[in-house]
């Protein structure tokens, strides 16, 4: 059987993942943990969606890859308590949805929680920062049109973010990808014309203006 090709956004995920066993909330079709256990990146996954129609075909997957035993399905509208792992992904929902979840857990418990939702990342790294919580890693990719900013932290503690740093990522400033530059030359050119109506953008204007002009300037 061809393996599963995840898409590029996916794939980032996938890339940040550094924990042996793992549940991916809102898993729609179960791509990300047969990814993982496919190519032996880790070796028990939970499998949980709130919606049963996905959750068949993810068991569909599983079950056509003889991965039942490695690959828990769970419905479920946050994080299932019952299962005993390192880590969890939540990822392509909205803000309000993800905190909500994260909100319901003991985070504690988990080595790794990676996030990854649709818009306004900063709003989840001001959550982090308020929760004095560890932001260890983050990535960007464009897929399908779209930025997405995916971010990996634990609950260790860690001082209060600067506004600079929940606008436009710890991680990323310090990385400073191509992906990244783009994206924050895109996201400037998109505050510049939404600044001539609505002055609540300027702070993060500021910001992006101030990085790139460093980056310019070597």
């Amino acid at each position: 059987m061809i393996g599963v090709k995840l898409s590029l956004r996916l794939q980032e995920i996938y890339n940040l993942i550094n924990v042996r066993t793992i549940a991916d909330i809102g898993t729609d079709h179960a791509f990300l943990p047969i990814a993982l256990i496919e190519n032996g990146k880790c070796d028990f996954c939970v499998a949980v969606d709130i919606a049963e129609g996905p959750l068949r075909i993810a068991q569909k997957h599983i079950k056509e890859r003889g991965y039942e035993a490695k690959i828990m399905t769970c419905l479920n509208d946050g994080i299932p308590e019952q299962y005993e792992v390192e880590g969890i992904v939540v990822a392509g929902m909205g803000n309000d949805t993800a905190i909500s979840i994260l909100n319901k857990a003991d985070l504690s418990k988990y080595k790794q929680i990676i996030v990854q939702i649709n818009t306004k990342t900063n709003l989840l790294r001001s959550w982090l920062s308020k929760h004095n919580y560890t932001i260890k890693d983050e990535s960007i990719c464009f897929d399908k049109g779209h930025y997405y900013e995916i971010v990996s932290f634990d609950t260790s503690h860690h001082e209060q973010y600067p506004d600079s740093e929940i606008y436009l990522g710890p991680i990323l400033m310090q990385k400073r990808g191509d992906s990244y530059l783009k994206y924050l030359n895109k996201r400037l050119t998109q505050l510049m014309k939404i600044a001539e109506y609505n002055s609540e953008v300027n702070s993060e204007l500021a910001f992006i203006k101030e990085y790139l002009n460093k980056e310019k300037a070597g």
